[in-house]
């Protein structure tokens, strides 16, 4: 109980100092656009640039690295040989993490894969 309370009070302290959707692990001197959506299961180095836009999930990104705006990174893919697409039915996890290594450079608009 105790660790919800802590991430509750972390997520109003990251809404009300203008880091909108910023839930994850991330290190010094990052700079992050407004309209993000960092998932708690993403990991993000140091010195990087993040844009308008970006959503992430289940990614490690390393350090000096420019994400462009309107990016999407790790998104789940959906099991078309089960009986439904949905969450729900299927159980979907996350699967492998998306890993970015360090200095590189993903153009706007771009769609990195699960894994």
């Amino acid at each position: 109980m105790l660790k919800k309370i802590k991430k509750a009070c972390m997520r109003f302290f990251r809404i009300i100092s203008g880091k909108k959707g910023v839930y994850c692990r991330y290190g010094k001197r990052n700079r992050f656009c407004r309209d993000v959506f960092l998932h708690e299961m993403t990991e993000i180095g140091d010195f990087n640039y993040i844009g308008k836009g970006v959503m992430t999930l289940n990614c490690k990104i390393g350090n000096y690295c420019s994400i462009a705006p309107s990016v999407k990174i790790g998104q789940s893919n959906h099991d078309f040989n089960s009986v439904s697409t949905s969450f729900r039915v299927f159980n979907g996890s996350c699967g492998k993490p998306t890993i970015i290594e360090n200095d590189v450079w993903v153009g706007a608009n771009a769609v990195i894969k699960q894994g």
